[in-house]
């Protein structure tokens, strides 16, 4: 006897996909929107760290925070950021950049989440 194999096969219909389209565009719009509110919150959190002295305050000036759709970066322009950042053979360390961007990589996903959660009303 043959092996036959009898099935229904269900794909989502084109109002459905429709619908996932628009739900994922708002969820993009809300976390690119939510990226730019967290990328000034982290420059503002590195400028206020009290982790070295900045007697210039080229270092400060130098800080920023900036998002490209809902990626974060958290940076310093000047040449001398990675030795205060990371120190040198002849410095410690004092982290300013890390720790900002650790506070806001955790504010900024669970934001994120909230956000989808309420897309979905709230049964993500």
């Amino acid at each position: 006897m043959a092996n036959t194999e009898f099935r229904w096969v269900i794909k989502p219909s084109q109002q459905i996909g429709a619908h996932l389209t628009a739900l994922s565009g708002k969820a993009e719009a809300a976390c690119d929107e939510l990226a730019q509110y967290h990328a000034s919150r982290g420059e503002t959190l590195a400028k206020a760290t009290t982790a070295y002295t900045d007697r210039t305050g080229n270092l400060r000036q130098s800080t920023y925070g900036v998002a490209e759709g809902t990626t974060i970066e958290i940076g310093a322009t000047m040449e001398y950021a990675p030795d205060v950042e990371l120190g040198t053979k002849h410095m410690a360390a004092r982290p300013f950049l890390e720790p900002a961007a650790q506070v806001t990589a955790t504010e900024y996903f669970d934001d994120a989440v909230k956000v989808v959660d309420g897309l979905l009303g709230g049964h993500s």
